[in-house]
C-alpha cells in the first residue's frame, strides 16, 4: 500500500513566493524587514502572508499543478529573462521540494519599479 501525504497549497504558495524573490529582477515587496522590533515584524509577517495569496494562484489538476504568479520587476533587468527564470526557479524547486508535478508556471508582470539605485 501506497503511503498517501496531502501539501497544502500554502506550503506551495510560500516555496513559490521564496523562490520569486530571489531571482535578481523580481521586487520583494515587502523587504522591509531590516526592522528589529518584534511587533513590527510580527505585522509584517501577516502582510507577507496575504501577499502570498495575491501573488501566487494554484489551480490543481489531475496529476499536476498550474500555477500563476504575479510579480514586480525592476526597470534595469529584462522583463523576459526575469520571467523566464522565475518559471525555471519555481517550477525546479516546487518539484524537487514536494516531489508534485508542475505542468505550468503562468508569469504575470504586473508592474515595473524604477530603480534609483
Amino acid at each position: 500500500m501506497k503511503d498517501r501525504f496531502k501539501i497544502s497549497d500554502d506550503v506551495i504558495s510560500r516555496i513559490a513566493m521564496t523562490e520569486m524573490i530571489r531571482v535578481p529582477g523580481v521586487c520583494d515587496t515587502n523587504n522591509s524587514s531590516l526592522n528589529n522590533n518584534t511587533v513590527i515584524r510580527e505585522i509584517e509577517t501577516f502582510f507577507l502572508q496575504k501577499d502570498v495569496i495575491k501573488r501566487v494562484k494554484i489551480e490543481k489538476l489531475e496529476g499536476a499543478i498550474n500555477l500563476t504568479l504575479y510579480i514586480t520587476v525592476y526597470s534595469d533587468h529584462k522583463i523576459l529573462d526575469v520571467a523566464l527564470e522565475v518559471q525555471k526557479r519555481v517550477k525546479n524547486a516546487i518539484e524537487n521540494i514536494t516531489d508534485l508535478e508542475i505542468s505550468q508556471v503562468n508569469v504575470h508582470v504586473q508592474n515595473i519599479l524604477i530603480n534609483t539605485n
